[in-house]
C-alpha cells in the first residue's frame, strides 16, 4: 500500500513523502489514521536538530532523514489472517505521522477505543504514560510536591500527583501565563508564574528539560527531598553537588519512560499510585482515567492542521512554544 508519510529531511524542514507499507506477520494490521498528535518536546527537538541524540553516537536513530511518530488513532482497514483485530475497529497506538501505519499487535502498545465520539482526548494517553514515569520513579510517597513546567507532560504529572494518597499540596511553576491558565482549567490549584510558592516541597519534578532548572530545584527542595528528572534534558549544567545534594541529603532520580516495565516486587516499595508494572498496563489504566475524566485533557486541544500544513505547525511549536500545546494532524 502506498501512503503519505511526514519526513524530517534536515533541521527545520519537514516534507510529505510517498512510501509503501505491507503486512508481513500474522500479528500485523494496517491502520488508516484519523489523527496523529505532535510532541511539542521530543519531536520539535528532532525537527529543529537540537535533540541531544544528534551529537551522541550511542543514539543512532536521531539522524536525518527521520520519520517521526508519537501517537495515532485510526481504524483497521486490512489485517493478516490470525490477527486479533478486525476490520473497522478503532485503535490508539504509537503510530507514525502518516496516512496509514502498520500495527504489530504482538510487540507494540495499543488499545481499542469506542467506535463513536471525538478521538482527540485519547491521544493524550501517550503523554500521560510519560508523566506516569515520575510516579513510578518515586522512592517514597510525597507530602508536598512542585512540578517545574506546565506543558502537557508537566500538567498531567501534577494531576497524577494530586491523586496520590496522603498528598497535601501540589504546585506547578511556569513562566507562561497561558500554560498556567490551562493548568487551572485542569484543576491544578497551586499554579504560579513566580519561582516560589507558599509551601516548600519534599518532592520536585523537573518537567521542562532545561538543565538550569535542575540547579534552581536543588536550591529550594527540602532536606532529604527527592528530585525527579522527568523532562529530557537538552544540555549540561554545572551543579554544586556538595552544597545542594550532599549536604542536603537529596536524591536525584531519572524518570525516563523506559522506567517501565518494572518488577511487581519493586512496585511494593514505591508510591501506592504506582500500580501498573508495564507500559501496556499503564496505557490501559491511564486511558481509563482520561475516559472517565479523572485526568483532564480537553484544555490541551488547540490546533488541528492538514498534512500540507505540518511544516508551519512545527515552526509554530518551535518559535511560539507558549502559545501552542495540543497540535494534531488530521489525515481523513
Amino acid at each position: 500500500m502506498d501512503i503519505d508519510h511526514v519526513v524530517f529531511v534536515e533541521p527545520g524542514r519537514a516534507i510529505l513523502e510517498r512510501c509503501s507499507i505491507e503486512i508481513e506477520k500474522k500479528a500485523h494490521c494496517v491502520i488508516e489514521h484519523e489523527y496523529t498528535l505532535i510532541s511539542p518536546g521530543t519531536e520539535v527537538a528532532l525537527f529543529s536538530g537540537t535533540h541531544i541524540g544528534f551529537s551522541d553516537p550511542d543514539i543512532p536513530w536521531a539522524r536525518y532523514p527521520l520519520k517521526p511518530g508519537y501517537a495515532a488513532v485510526g481504524r483497521v482497514v486490512e489485517a493478516a489472517d490470525g490477527c486479533v483485530l478486525g476490520i473497522g475497529e478503532r485503535i490508539l497506538y504509537y503510530g507514525p505521522h502518516a496516512s496509514h501505519g502498520v500495527l504489530d499487535t504482538d510487540s507494540m502498545i495499543w488499545a481499542k477505543l469506542p467506535d463513536v465520539g471525538d478521538p482527540l482526548p485519547y491521544l493524550f494517553t501517550r503523554f500521560a504514560q510519560i508523566a506516569y514515569s515520575a510516579v513510578v520513579a518515586l522512592h517514597r510517597a510525597p507530602r508536598n510536591a512542585i512540578v517545574y513546567g506546565a506543558g502537557i507532560v508537566g500538567n498531567l504529572c501534577a494531576q497524577l500527583f494530586s491523586a496520590l494518597p496522603g498528598i497535601e499540596e501540589v504546585g506547578i511553576l511556569d513562566l507562561s501565563e497561558r500554560r498556567l491558565a490551562v493548568a487551572a482549567e485542569c484543576g491544578i490549584s497551586g499554579a504560579s508564574s513566580a519561582r516560589e510558592l507558599s509551601f516548600t516541597a519534599d518532592t520536585i519534578v523537573e518537567a521542562t528539560g532545561a538543565p538550569a532548572v535542575v540547579n534552581e530545584a536543588l536550591k529550594v527542595i527540602d532536606t532529604r527531598g527527592q528530585l525527579i528528572l522527568l523532562g529530557s534534558s537538552r544540555g549540561t549544567v554545572e551543579v554544586n553537588f556538595y552544597k545542594l545534594v550532599h549536604r542536603k541529603l537529596v536524591s536525584i532520580i531519572g524518570a525516563h519512560e523506559t522506567i517501565l516495565p518494572v518488577k511487581e516486587s519493586d512496585l511494593k516499595n514505591r508510591a501506592p499510585q504506582a500500580r501498573w508494572a508495564s507500559q501496556q498496563e499503564a496505557v490501559d489504566g491511564l486511558l481509563g482515567m482520561i475516559t472517565d475524566g479523572r485526568l483532564r485533557v480537553r484544555p490541551f486541544i488547540q490546533t488541528v492542521v492538514s498534512p500540507a500544513e505540518v511544516q508551519q505547525a512545527l515552526q509554530n511549536l518551535l518559535e511560539k512554544p507558549n502559545e501552542y500545546l495540543g497540535t494534531f494532524i488530521r489525515w481523513r
